[in-house]
Protein backbone atom coordinates (compact mmCIF):
# COMPACT_ATOMS: atom_id res chain seq x y z
CA UNK A 1 0.00 0.00 0.00
CA UNK A 2 1.09 3.70 -0.86
CA UNK A 3 0.35 7.25 0.60
CA UNK A 4 1.12 10.47 -0.91
CA UNK A 5 2.65 12.57 1.68
CA UNK A 6 3.55 15.92 1.67
CA UNK A 7 6.24 15.73 3.48
CA UNK A 8 7.82 12.43 2.28
CA UNK A 9 6.40 12.12 -0.87
CA UNK A 10 5.36 8.44 -1.28
CA UNK A 11 5.34 6.22 2.06
CA UNK A 12 4.93 2.23 1.29
CA UNK A 13 3.07 0.77 4.30
CA UNK A 14 3.27 -3.12 5.22
CA UNK A 15 0.27 -5.03 5.30
CA UNK A 16 1.08 -5.24 8.84
CA UNK A 17 1.01 -1.02 8.98
CA UNK A 18 -2.18 -1.15 6.44
CA UNK A 19 -4.27 -3.34 8.89
CA UNK A 20 -3.14 -0.86 12.11
CA UNK A 21 -3.80 2.27 10.01
CA UNK A 22 -7.60 0.91 9.99
CA UNK A 23 -8.26 0.07 13.20
CA UNK A 24 -10.35 2.88 14.78
CA UNK A 25 -8.26 3.94 17.38
CA UNK A 26 -5.69 5.20 14.74
CA UNK A 27 -8.08 7.11 12.88
CA UNK A 28 -9.08 9.08 15.54
CA UNK A 29 -6.01 10.80 15.03
CA UNK A 30 -6.79 11.81 11.61
CA UNK A 31 -8.97 14.71 14.11
CA UNK A 32 -6.12 15.82 16.35
CA UNK A 33 -4.26 18.48 14.94
CA UNK A 34 -0.41 18.51 15.87
CA UNK A 35 0.15 21.39 17.27
CA UNK A 36 -3.15 22.46 18.38
CA UNK A 37 -4.22 26.00 18.11
CA UNK A 38 -1.00 26.65 16.51
CA UNK A 39 -3.41 27.60 13.05
CA UNK A 40 -4.96 30.79 14.80
CA UNK A 41 -1.39 31.86 14.38
CA UNK A 42 0.06 29.98 11.45
CA UNK A 43 -2.99 29.19 9.28
CA UNK A 44 -1.15 25.87 7.28
CA UNK A 45 -1.00 24.15 10.88
CA UNK A 46 -3.96 21.66 10.25
CA UNK A 47 -1.77 19.12 9.96
CA UNK A 48 -2.85 15.96 12.07
CA UNK A 49 -1.09 13.24 14.18
CA UNK A 50 -2.62 11.10 11.70
CA UNK A 51 0.06 11.97 9.54
CA UNK A 52 2.59 13.08 11.79
CA UNK A 53 2.67 9.35 12.92
CA UNK A 54 2.91 8.12 9.40
CA UNK A 55 5.84 9.88 8.64
CA UNK A 56 7.16 8.66 11.56
CA UNK A 57 6.74 5.44 10.21
CA UNK A 58 8.54 5.96 7.36
CA UNK A 59 11.48 7.91 8.99
CA UNK A 60 11.96 4.62 11.23
CA UNK A 61 11.80 1.82 8.36
CA UNK A 62 14.43 4.23 6.58
CA UNK A 63 16.47 4.68 9.73
CA UNK A 64 16.14 0.68 10.29
CA UNK A 65 17.22 -0.41 6.71
CA UNK A 66 20.06 2.11 6.40
CA UNK A 67 21.42 0.54 9.65
CA UNK A 68 20.71 -3.05 8.27
CA UNK A 69 22.62 -1.98 5.14
CA UNK A 70 25.62 -0.85 6.80
CA UNK A 71 26.19 -4.27 8.53
CA UNK A 72 24.82 -3.67 11.68
CA UNK A 73 23.55 -6.99 13.03
CA UNK A 74 22.00 -5.37 15.85
CA UNK A 75 19.24 -4.11 13.36
CA UNK A 76 17.24 -7.53 13.38
CA UNK A 77 15.36 -9.21 10.69
CA UNK A 78 12.43 -8.15 8.55
CA UNK A 79 9.63 -8.77 11.08
CA UNK A 80 11.95 -7.58 13.66
CA UNK A 81 12.52 -4.11 12.37
CA UNK A 82 8.26 -3.63 11.12
CA UNK A 83 7.70 -4.36 14.66
CA UNK A 84 10.10 -1.33 15.51
CA UNK A 85 8.58 0.51 12.65
CA UNK A 86 4.78 -0.30 13.85
CA UNK A 87 5.93 0.78 17.46
CA UNK A 88 7.28 4.45 15.79
CA UNK A 89 3.62 4.59 14.00
CA UNK A 90 2.07 4.22 17.56
CA UNK A 91 3.92 5.98 19.42
CA UNK A 92 0.95 8.68 19.42
CA UNK A 93 -2.01 6.53 19.67
CA UNK A 94 -2.96 7.41 23.10
CA UNK A 95 -2.58 11.38 23.00
CA UNK A 96 -5.45 13.26 23.62
CA UNK A 97 -6.89 16.34 21.88
CA UNK A 98 -4.60 19.56 22.75
CA UNK A 99 -2.27 16.78 24.74
CA UNK A 100 0.56 18.53 25.47
CA UNK A 101 -1.34 22.06 26.60
CA UNK A 102 -3.31 19.34 28.68
CA UNK A 103 -0.51 17.27 30.15
CA UNK A 104 2.97 18.72 29.84
CA UNK A 105 1.98 22.60 30.03
CA UNK A 106 -0.95 22.67 32.64
CA UNK A 107 -0.65 19.72 34.25
CA UNK A 108 -4.38 18.58 34.10
CA UNK A 109 -3.20 14.86 33.32
CA UNK A 110 -0.82 12.55 32.87
CA UNK A 111 1.22 12.14 29.76
CA UNK A 112 0.44 10.68 26.78
CA UNK A 113 2.51 7.66 26.93
CA UNK A 114 1.40 6.66 30.42
CA UNK A 115 1.38 2.61 30.62
CA UNK A 116 -2.57 3.13 32.04
CA UNK A 117 -3.61 5.23 28.94
CA UNK A 118 -1.71 2.94 25.93
CA UNK A 119 -3.10 -0.28 28.20
CA UNK A 120 -6.91 1.33 27.03
CA UNK A 121 -6.19 1.98 23.75
CA UNK A 122 -4.70 -1.32 23.10
CA UNK A 123 -7.72 -2.89 24.75
CA UNK A 124 -9.80 -2.13 22.07
CA UNK A 125 -9.84 -3.64 17.70
CA UNK A 126 -5.94 -1.93 17.46
CA UNK A 127 -4.87 -4.39 20.30
CA UNK A 128 -6.78 -7.05 18.80
CA UNK A 129 -4.70 -6.70 14.96
CA UNK A 130 -1.47 -6.19 16.65
CA UNK A 131 -1.84 -9.61 18.77
CA UNK A 132 -3.51 -11.03 15.44
CA UNK A 133 -0.15 -10.04 13.46
CA UNK A 134 2.12 -11.39 16.37
CA UNK A 135 3.74 -8.20 17.52
CA UNK A 136 1.54 -7.23 20.31
CA UNK A 137 3.93 -7.72 23.06
CA UNK A 138 6.78 -6.48 21.34
CA UNK A 139 4.85 -3.01 20.43
CA UNK A 140 3.94 -2.93 23.81
CA UNK A 141 7.26 -3.59 25.40
CA UNK A 142 8.44 -0.79 22.63
CA UNK A 143 5.98 1.82 23.99
CA UNK A 144 5.94 1.27 28.07
CA UNK A 145 9.20 3.51 29.48
CA UNK A 146 8.27 0.56 32.44
CA UNK A 147 9.19 -2.37 30.26
CA UNK A 148 12.81 -3.74 30.10
CA UNK A 149 14.67 -4.70 26.98
CA UNK A 150 17.53 -6.73 26.24
CA UNK A 151 19.30 -4.26 24.02
CA UNK A 152 17.91 -0.06 24.65
CA UNK A 153 18.27 1.24 20.57
CA UNK A 154 15.15 -0.39 19.34
CA UNK A 155 13.16 2.24 21.98
CA UNK A 156 15.40 4.74 20.81
CA UNK A 157 14.16 5.02 17.25
CA UNK A 158 11.08 5.11 18.36
CA UNK A 159 11.06 7.17 21.57
CA UNK A 160 15.07 8.54 22.47
CA UNK A 161 16.92 11.92 22.44
CA UNK A 162 16.88 11.86 19.00
CA UNK A 163 14.05 9.26 17.26
CA UNK A 164 12.14 9.06 13.94
CA UNK A 165 9.57 10.99 16.07
CA UNK A 166 11.37 14.27 15.98
CA UNK A 167 13.04 13.79 12.36
CA UNK A 168 9.09 13.60 10.93
CA UNK A 169 7.92 16.81 13.13
CA UNK A 170 10.52 19.13 12.89
CA UNK A 171 10.42 19.13 8.96
CA UNK A 172 6.56 18.78 8.81
CA UNK A 173 5.92 21.48 11.26
CA UNK A 174 8.28 23.68 9.58
CA UNK A 175 6.87 22.95 6.29
CA UNK A 176 2.99 23.42 6.97
CA UNK A 177 3.84 26.76 9.35
CA UNK A 178 5.33 28.01 5.88
CA UNK A 179 8.88 28.41 7.39
CA UNK A 180 11.24 27.75 5.03
CA UNK A 181 13.99 24.93 6.87
CA UNK A 182 14.76 21.56 5.80
CA UNK A 183 17.55 19.09 6.67
CA UNK A 184 19.30 16.61 4.46
CA UNK A 185 18.33 12.98 4.52
CA UNK A 186 21.76 11.39 4.36
CA UNK A 187 21.70 12.25 8.16
CA UNK A 188 19.60 8.79 8.39
CA UNK A 189 22.74 7.14 7.24
CA UNK A 190 25.27 8.26 9.81
CA UNK A 191 23.26 6.70 12.86
CA UNK A 192 25.06 3.47 14.16
CA UNK A 193 24.25 0.90 16.88
CA UNK A 194 27.14 1.09 19.40
CA UNK A 195 27.29 -0.99 22.78
CA UNK A 196 23.47 -1.91 22.20
CA UNK A 197 22.94 2.30 21.59
CA UNK A 198 21.75 4.20 18.77
CA UNK A 199 24.30 6.73 18.47
CA UNK A 200 25.25 9.24 15.64
CA UNK A 201 28.69 8.51 14.17
CA UNK A 202 30.78 11.36 13.86
CA UNK A 203 33.96 9.37 12.76
CA UNK A 204 35.02 7.88 9.82
CA UNK A 205 38.65 6.06 9.59
CA UNK A 206 39.42 7.65 12.85
CA UNK A 207 38.82 11.13 12.32
CA UNK A 208 35.75 13.54 13.01
CA UNK A 209 33.42 13.75 10.39
CA UNK A 210 33.03 17.87 10.62
CA UNK A 211 30.19 17.53 8.16
CA UNK A 212 28.27 15.15 9.77
CA UNK A 213 27.97 17.33 13.02
CA UNK A 214 26.89 20.71 11.14
CA UNK A 215 24.22 19.12 9.56
CA UNK A 216 23.16 17.49 12.97
CA UNK A 217 23.87 20.85 14.64
CA UNK A 218 21.66 22.55 11.40
CA UNK A 219 18.95 20.08 12.16
CA UNK A 220 18.92 20.87 16.07
CA UNK A 221 18.78 24.62 15.16
CA UNK A 222 15.07 23.71 13.12
CA UNK A 223 14.19 22.21 16.18
CA UNK A 224 14.98 25.39 18.43
CA UNK A 225 13.57 28.17 15.49
CA UNK A 226 10.44 26.55 15.65
CA UNK A 227 10.35 26.45 19.52
CA UNK A 228 11.01 30.44 19.27
CA UNK A 229 8.58 31.04 16.48
CA UNK A 230 6.05 28.13 16.24
CA UNK A 231 5.55 26.04 19.66
CA UNK A 232 6.05 29.36 22.40
CA UNK A 233 4.60 31.96 20.13
CA UNK A 234 2.56 34.09 22.38
CA UNK A 235 -1.10 33.80 20.26
CA UNK A 236 -0.19 30.48 20.62
CA UNK A 237 0.21 29.98 23.96
CA UNK A 238 -3.11 32.53 24.90
CA UNK A 239 -5.41 30.30 22.77
CA UNK A 240 -4.04 26.97 24.37
CA UNK A 241 -4.33 28.36 28.03
CA UNK A 242 -8.10 29.07 27.42
CA UNK A 243 -8.86 25.72 26.23
CA UNK A 244 -6.95 24.60 28.96
CA UNK A 245 -8.59 26.55 31.18
CA UNK A 246 -12.21 25.61 29.69
CA UNK A 247 -11.00 21.84 30.26
CA UNK A 248 -10.35 22.78 33.75
CA UNK A 249 -13.22 23.69 34.40
CA UNK A 250 -15.13 20.82 32.79
CA UNK A 251 -13.00 18.17 34.68
CA UNK A 252 -13.86 20.03 38.06
CA UNK A 253 -17.26 19.63 37.35
CA UNK A 254 -16.96 15.72 36.30
CA UNK A 255 -17.82 16.74 33.09
CA UNK A 256 -14.89 15.02 31.43
CA UNK A 257 -12.49 12.63 32.50
CA UNK A 258 -9.31 12.04 30.67
CA UNK A 259 -11.12 8.49 29.70
CA UNK A 260 -13.45 10.83 27.95
CA UNK A 261 -10.56 12.15 26.05
CA UNK A 262 -9.14 9.46 24.77
CA UNK A 263 -12.23 8.70 22.91
CA UNK A 264 -12.74 11.91 21.86
CA UNK A 265 -10.27 14.20 18.38
CA UNK A 266 -10.72 18.37 18.47
CA UNK A 267 -14.09 18.38 17.40
CA UNK A 268 -15.05 15.88 19.86
CA UNK A 269 -13.93 18.08 22.89
CA UNK A 270 -14.81 21.35 21.69
CA UNK A 271 -18.42 19.64 21.06
CA UNK A 272 -18.51 18.62 24.36
CA UNK A 273 -17.43 21.73 25.85
CA UNK A 274 -20.15 23.01 24.24
CA UNK A 275 -23.04 20.80 25.48
CA UNK A 276 -20.94 21.52 29.20
CA UNK A 277 -21.42 24.94 28.12
CA UNK A 278 -25.67 24.84 28.65
CA UNK A 279 -25.09 24.66 32.36
CA UNK A 280 -21.93 26.87 32.96
CA UNK A 281 -21.84 30.33 31.20
CA UNK A 282 -18.11 30.45 31.62
CA UNK A 283 -17.39 27.86 29.02
CA UNK A 284 -20.02 29.63 26.49
CA UNK A 285 -18.39 33.04 27.09
CA UNK A 286 -14.62 31.32 26.19
CA UNK A 287 -15.68 29.26 23.49
CA UNK A 288 -17.40 32.29 21.72
CA UNK A 289 -14.10 33.90 22.47
CA UNK A 290 -12.12 30.94 20.67
CA UNK A 291 -14.52 31.14 17.50
CA UNK A 292 -14.03 34.28 16.83
CA UNK A 293 -10.51 34.84 17.78
CA UNK A 294 -10.52 36.76 20.90
CA UNK A 295 -7.92 35.90 22.45
CA UNK A 296 -6.37 36.70 26.01
CA UNK A 297 -3.94 39.31 25.95
CA UNK A 298 -0.53 39.43 27.77
CA UNK A 299 -1.49 42.09 31.00
CA UNK A 300 2.10 41.41 32.56
CA UNK A 301 4.84 39.47 30.45
CA UNK A 302 8.14 38.32 32.49
CA UNK A 303 11.20 37.39 30.05
CA UNK A 304 14.54 35.35 30.94
CA UNK A 305 16.36 38.38 31.18
CA UNK A 306 14.36 39.83 33.59
CA UNK A 307 14.59 37.50 36.31
CA UNK A 308 17.14 35.11 37.72
CA UNK A 309 17.52 31.15 37.30
CA UNK A 310 16.84 31.02 40.98
CA UNK A 311 13.58 33.00 40.64
CA UNK A 312 12.59 31.10 37.97
CA UNK A 313 12.78 28.05 38.88
CA UNK A 314 10.83 28.70 41.85
CA UNK A 315 8.10 30.72 40.03
CA UNK A 316 7.50 27.38 37.78
CA UNK A 317 7.56 24.83 40.92
CA UNK A 318 4.61 27.09 42.79
CA UNK A 319 2.45 28.46 39.79
CA UNK A 320 2.48 25.91 37.78
CA UNK A 321 0.64 23.77 41.06
CA UNK A 322 -2.95 24.18 39.57
CA UNK A 323 -4.01 25.58 43.11
CA UNK A 324 -1.53 27.63 43.65
CA UNK A 325 -2.17 29.09 40.16
CA UNK A 326 -6.01 29.51 40.86
CA UNK A 327 -5.28 31.43 43.89
CA UNK A 328 -2.79 33.67 42.19
CA UNK A 329 -5.12 34.56 39.71
CA UNK A 330 -7.87 35.46 42.28
CA UNK A 331 -5.58 37.94 43.88
CA UNK A 332 -5.02 39.14 41.09
CA UNK A 333 -8.53 39.13 39.63
CA UNK A 334 -9.14 41.35 42.78
CA UNK A 335 -6.61 43.87 42.10
CA UNK A 336 -7.28 45.07 38.62
CA UNK A 337 -11.50 44.33 39.40
CA UNK A 338 -11.88 41.65 36.92
CA UNK A 339 -13.78 38.36 37.37
CA UNK A 340 -11.93 35.45 37.83
CA UNK A 341 -12.68 33.97 35.07
CA UNK A 342 -10.66 36.30 32.87
CA UNK A 343 -7.25 36.21 34.34
CA UNK A 344 -5.14 33.72 33.50
CA UNK A 345 -1.65 32.78 34.84
CA UNK A 346 1.09 30.93 32.62
CA UNK A 347 3.71 30.52 33.82
CA UNK A 348 6.65 28.44 31.60
CA UNK A 349 8.57 25.79 33.42
CA UNK A 350 12.62 26.05 32.40
CA UNK A 351 12.98 25.47 28.85
CA UNK A 352 15.98 22.50 28.27
CA UNK A 353 17.64 20.89 25.05
CA UNK A 354 17.44 16.67 25.93
CA UNK A 355 19.28 16.24 22.72
CA UNK A 356 22.44 17.56 24.66
CA UNK A 357 22.13 13.42 26.01
CA UNK A 358 21.78 12.19 22.46
CA UNK A 359 24.91 9.66 22.07
CA UNK A 360 27.53 10.08 19.69
CA UNK A 361 30.21 7.52 18.40
CA UNK A 362 33.50 9.58 18.91
CA UNK A 363 37.05 7.98 18.53
CA UNK A 364 37.00 7.92 22.22
CA UNK A 365 34.37 5.94 22.04
CA UNK A 366 30.46 6.65 23.03
CA UNK A 367 30.09 10.17 24.15
CA UNK A 368 27.05 12.48 25.21
CA UNK A 369 27.08 15.26 22.45
CA UNK A 370 27.59 17.85 25.07
CA UNK A 371 30.61 16.02 26.04
CA UNK A 372 31.59 14.69 22.33
CA UNK A 373 34.55 17.33 21.47
CA UNK A 374 35.38 20.77 21.79
CA UNK A 375 33.59 22.02 18.58
CA UNK A 376 30.21 20.33 19.65
CA UNK A 377 30.26 21.35 23.24
CA UNK A 378 31.14 24.87 22.18
CA UNK A 379 27.47 24.78 19.92
CA UNK A 380 25.56 22.81 22.41
CA UNK A 381 26.13 25.45 25.50
CA UNK A 382 25.26 27.99 23.00
CA UNK A 383 21.75 26.27 22.06
CA UNK A 384 21.66 25.58 25.67
CA UNK A 385 21.24 29.08 26.58
CA UNK A 386 18.93 30.09 23.82
CA UNK A 387 16.48 27.69 25.07
CA UNK A 388 17.24 29.04 28.73
CA UNK A 389 16.11 32.64 27.46
CA UNK A 390 13.01 31.20 25.86
CA UNK A 391 11.40 30.90 29.36
CA UNK A 392 8.05 33.37 29.87
CA UNK A 393 5.67 34.05 32.00
CA UNK A 394 2.43 36.09 31.15
CA UNK A 395 -0.98 36.87 33.06
CA UNK A 396 -2.93 36.50 30.29
CA UNK A 397 -6.60 39.21 30.20
CA UNK A 398 -9.55 39.80 27.95
CA UNK A 399 -7.70 42.89 25.76
CA UNK A 400 -10.23 45.27 27.77
CA UNK A 401 -8.30 44.75 30.71
CA UNK A 402 -4.84 44.59 29.71
CA UNK A 403 -3.90 48.08 30.76
CA UNK A 404 -5.71 48.34 33.85
CA UNK A 405 -3.28 44.52 34.48
CA UNK A 406 -0.40 46.26 33.56
CA UNK A 407 -0.83 49.46 35.79
CA UNK A 408 -0.53 46.78 38.21
CA UNK A 409 2.95 44.91 37.07
CA UNK A 410 5.28 45.91 39.80
CA UNK A 411 2.43 44.70 42.84
CA UNK A 412 2.12 41.45 40.92
CA UNK A 413 5.76 40.98 40.59
CA UNK A 414 5.58 41.31 44.21
CA UNK A 415 2.70 38.73 45.01
CA UNK A 416 4.33 36.18 43.05
CA UNK A 417 7.58 35.92 45.01
CA UNK A 418 4.77 35.08 47.94
CA UNK A 419 3.34 31.94 48.83
CA UNK A 420 0.23 30.99 47.90
CA UNK A 421 -1.63 30.88 51.60
CA UNK A 422 -0.33 34.13 51.98
CA UNK A 423 -2.83 35.77 49.36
Amino acid sequence: MVIRDPVHGDILLSSWAARVIDTPEFQRLRGIRQLGTAYLVYPGCHHTRFEHSLGTYWIAKNLLERLAASGADAAGGEDEREAIALAALLHDVAHVPFGHTLEDEWLLFPRHDDGSRLREVFSGRLGDVLEEIGVLDRVWDLLDPRSSLPAPWPREIVSGTVDADLFDYVRRDAQFAGLRLDYDDRLLSNFVVAEGRLALNLVKGGRERADVRSEFFHMLHMRYVLTERLYYHHAKIASSAMIARMVEWAAEEGRITERELLRCDDAGLLERLRRAAERDVRLGKMLDRLARRDLFKRGVEVYAGDVGEERRIRWAATWRNPAARRAMERWIARRIGCAEDDVILYCQAETFMKEVEALCLTAEGLKPLGRANLSTELEVRLLEQKYRDLWRLYVLVPAAKREACRAHREAILEALDASPDQL
